[in-house]
């Protein structure tokens, strides 16, 4: 009897952005990466001319990194409690679409510190925000929290974009992440 397997086709996954406080193999600290392990590199989307966020495609919510499963609150505004369950080590996160030169990219993360700097650029998503535009942003520093031992990106609106010259959003339903 033979056997067949087909792997589809290679590439056409989503792109994953992180913030990493810690170094890794091929990064230093305080980076944003993409890849995994010793394939990661740093991300320099967000340090350069900065990249765009789809801020209608935000969501809050909770990941546990024991089962890496998203629990996504229903809106922006109200937090669900976290859940209680097997797992029990659940922490705030959130998920936004991105888009740099090469297209879509997501930054989906739980922690303290990444979720800092989306609370820290709320109120200026909130005060900038005119009809259909969206953020153009970029990295402007680090804020080192050495008694929390966090390092929060400091993130800032470089200018409002026009969202019918931004790549289309991808269709949710991927909670992927890495």
């Amino acid at each position: 009897m033979s056997f067949e397997f087909n792997s589809g086709p290679s590439g056409g996954g989503k792109r994953y952005v992180k913030w990493k406080v810690q170094g890794g193999g091929s990064y230093a600290p305080e980076n944003f990466v993409t890849g995994y392990g010793d394939s990661a590199e740093v991300y320099e989307g967000l340090k350069n001319g900065g990249v765009v966020m789809d801020i209608d495609t935000l969501k809050t919510g909770w990941n546990t990194f024991s089962g890496r499963e998203w629990r996504w609150n229903e809106n922006l505004v109200d937090w669900t409690p976290p859940p209680k369950d097997e797992f029990d080590d659940w922490k705030k996160g959130f998920s936004v679409e991105l888009s740099d030169d090469d297209g879509l990219i997501v930054w989906e993360q739980e922690g303290a510190s990444a979720f800092a700097a989306i609370e820290r650029l709320a109120p200026d998503l909130k005060a900038g925000r005119k009809g259909q535009a969206v953020p153009k942003i970029k990295l402007r520093t680090v804020e080192r929290l050495p008694t929390k031992k966090m390092a929060i990106p400091i993130l800032e609106i470089v200018e409002w974009v026009d969202r019918s010259k931004t790549p289309a959003s991808s269709p949710s339903g991927d909670d992927g992440g890495f």
